[in-house]
């Protein structure tokens, strides 16, 4: 028996087939060729709920943190412009002509 952790992986990486006949699940394991794994269908499921579990959290932490970029790229425009408009205005003060006191 295989942990579920490795079940996850292989299933992950597409090298698990399960057969519902026999309850038995064959497993590629490259260069060894193909084996037979007593591996219950369970822990199979059990992976690929977990799989999936993980990519939606990952699908959510995306969203989240693209909303992040998203909102602190609006706050970096808006202080560009913001230090823009201050300084046109520090120029015109510098640039402005001074009167002389006689």
């Amino acid at each position: 028996m295989i942990d579920k952790n490795t079940a996850a992986r292989l299933v992950a990486e597409g090298k698990v087939k399960h057969d519902a006949k026999t309850n038995t699940v064959t497993v590629d394991l490259g260069v060894l060729g193909k084996q037979m794994i007593g591996v219950s269908a369970t822990d199979i499921a059990d992976a690929e709920i977990a799989i999936i579990a993980e990519s939606d959290q990952l699908e959510r932490d995306i969203a989240e943190r693209k909303a992040n970029i998203e909102f602190e790229t609006a706050e970096i425009e808006r202080l560009s412009k913001e230090l823009v408009d201050k300084k046109a205005k520090s120029d015109a003060i510098k640039n402005k002509p001074k009167s002389k006191v006689k």
